[in-house]
């Protein structure tokens, strides 16, 4: 039972570690609603960090972007691109997932080697 416990913890603390990274867009805001237009900075899926320019801070997930429209869909409420005036946008960071799976596997190791003797017997 106890054997089966460790397997089962090694496999669910290995497959889902992932990490993220907010990433600022730093350019002038005039720009960075020009790219979020022309460049999909805001792809639909994409989770992020959004300041409009009445000093309101959102966390969203993008649904949508209606260029046509100018507006992104989120998963809250709809948000005007000409109000946008800085954006992070939320990206998985390999070297930090890397280092928890690295980090977790090597707790469970040593969790599994101080249990070696129950284990025996």
């Amino acid at each position: 039972m106890l054997k089966q416990s460790i397997l089962v913890c090694a496999v669910l603390l290995t497959t889902t570690t992932a990490c993220t990274t907010l990433n600022p867009i730093e350019m002038p805001a005039e720009e960075l609603q020009q790219k979020i237009v022309s460049e999909n900075i805001l792809e639909p899926g994409k989770r992020a960090k959004i300041v409009t320019s009445d000093g309101q801070v959102q966390k969203i997930k993008v649904t949508r972007v209606d260029t046509e429209s100018g507006v992104i869909v989120t998963d809250n409420a709809p948000i005007t691109i000409t109000d946008i005036v800085a954006v992070e946008t939320q990206d998985f960071s390999m070297g930090k997932t890397a280092l928890l799976a690295a980090g977790s596997y090597s707790i469970l190791v040593l969790i599994a080697l101080a249990a070696a003797p129950v284990l025996i017997l």
